[in-house]
């Protein structure tokens, strides 16, 4: 079984546009979730951010309000038991507070330490976070 943290914008883009817009390995992964062989966690920061992009207007889901926005944003991890939540802990807030000179923003800082918290590569496109040299990262 293989388990990943996947970033904001990986969720965002799966959920807007399916898998066609991701590199050929992250697709693979993909194609192994729906075969239950792959599952991906999705941290708790991640709907703060969605939140905050849909309220801000950075992010419009289907011309709905940002409160249905939003509840259409976190449906498929009511439904799919391969989507599973990721809680922030204290020890990934600890860990997050120390990023700042790698990752400026704070929703990277604390995804980053969410995917080490958990011991967990993470999924992203997000070159900050490759480049960073604090997570293993795929794409």
């Amino acid at each position: 079984m293989k388990l990943f943290v996947i970033d904001t914008n990986i969720y965002i883009d799966y959920m807007l546009k399916g898998t066609n817009c991701f590199s050929k390995l992250v697709n693979h992964f993909f194609k192994l979730l729906e075969v239950k062989e792959c599952i991906f966690y999705v941290p708790a920061i991640c709907f703060w951010e969605i939140s905050r992009k849909i309220i801000t207007g950075k992010l419009t889901v289907q011309k709905k309000s940002p409160e249905e926005a939003l509840w259409l944003m976190q449906k498929p991890l009511d439904n799919v038991e391969d989507f599973r939540d990721l809680p922030l802990t204290r020890k990934a807030a600890a860990l997050a507070s120390g990023f700042r000179a790698k990752l400026p923003d704070p929703f990277d800082q604390l995804i980053v330490a969410s995917a080490l918290d958990a011991n967990l590569p993470l999924i992203t496109k997000d070159q900050n976070m490759q480049k960073s040299g604090l997570i293993q990262t795929v794409w």
